[in-house]
């Protein structure tokens, strides 16, 4: 046929006969590509289970390229397929990596880069924090997958049936997102719910979130201990690279928490050590 899903690395687990197909994005125009030459190749080769498709991609792509890989990791879920986009080398600037990806071999060895968190990450996505029936659930792999989290709750909570199965709650950390200047509790935006089976092509769209919902975050929060904060945090610091602000050490994003938290005080109580926000890595502050 002319093409074939090969990727740039491929681990493989000759014990669980996992595999594990990492593809890396640095500044393609088109780095959505790779996705839809793996999600063909599964209409004709189906993924096998346990096998994963990673795209690392660097901050170098362009915001708009980079949420739609994002978003072709969510059609490819639909397909049946687990998929995930994460980036790569979360702390570094993307001209770096760009840099880092043009030298000769000997070069970049001397650089002594530490990949071994790349690998944890690439490795660890894939692995499920909680399943059921129905669903299993993956911390989110992206800044987009945590977009949709922050609006899905910020959605919900304004509705009466959101509002009432959220209740009113203590919350220390919250995320902020960005696009839609919005804030939300990180747990709840830590989490992706993944259906177990390949959806109907023709099935209703506009029925179906794409991330997290109220409902089954409410349904597990209080049954499954690995379902944790502490979990959330970590993942957020040490895989996405974002970074944790008390609030006040940024005087214009404390202002906008302030703001947006004075239209949530029926759902929102602040633990007395006060709101820790968790921001993406390189976001330039509000002043």
């Amino acid at each position: 046929m002319g093409f074939a899903p090969r990727a740039d690395v491929l681990f493989e687990n000759a014990e669980t006969n996992r595999r594990v197909w990492i593809e890396f994005e640095i500044s393609r125009a088109d780095p959505v590509a790779n996705h839809m030459k793996f999600a063909v190749g599964h209409f004709f080769a189906p993924q096998l289970p346990g096998d994963s498709f990673v795209s690392m991609i660097s901050d170098h792509v362009a915001v708009g390229r980079m949420n739609l890989g994002a978003s072709a990791v969510m059609l490819m879920r639909r397909l049946g397929m687990q998929a995930f986009q994460i980036p790569l080398f979360p702390s570094m600037v993307g001209s770096l990596v760009k840099e880092l990806n043009h030298l000769p071999q000997p070069e970049l060895i001397d650089r002594k880069l530490n990949v071994e968190p790349e690998i944890e990450r690439a490795l660890s996505i894939g692995e499920p924090v909680y399943a059921d029936r129905s669903h299993r659930i993956f911390c989110v792999s992206n800044a987009f997958e945590v977009s949709l989290n922050v609006m899905e709750w910020n959605r919900s909570v304004a509705s009466s049936d959101g509002a009432h199965l959220w209740g009113k709650r203590t919350v220390t950390f919250f995320v902020y997102d960005p696009r839609s200047q919005r804030f939300a509790p990180s747990k709840f935006c830590a989490f992706i719910p993944v259906s177990g089976m390949a959806e109907s092509v023709d099935s209703d769209l506009n029925d179906q979130t794409l991330g997290m919902t109220m409902p089954y975050y409410c349904a597990i929060d209080a049954n499954e201990p690995r379902f944790d904060g502490g979990v959330a945090r970590r993942h957020f610091l040490n895989r996405l690279g974002y970074r944790l602000l008390q609030l006040g050490e940024s005087p214009g994003l404390s202002t906008r928490f302030e703001g947006w938290l004075a239209t949530q005080k029926d759902c929102i109580r602040i633990h007395p050590r006060r709101a820790h926000i968790l921001i993406p890595p390189h976001l330039k502050l509000p002043a």
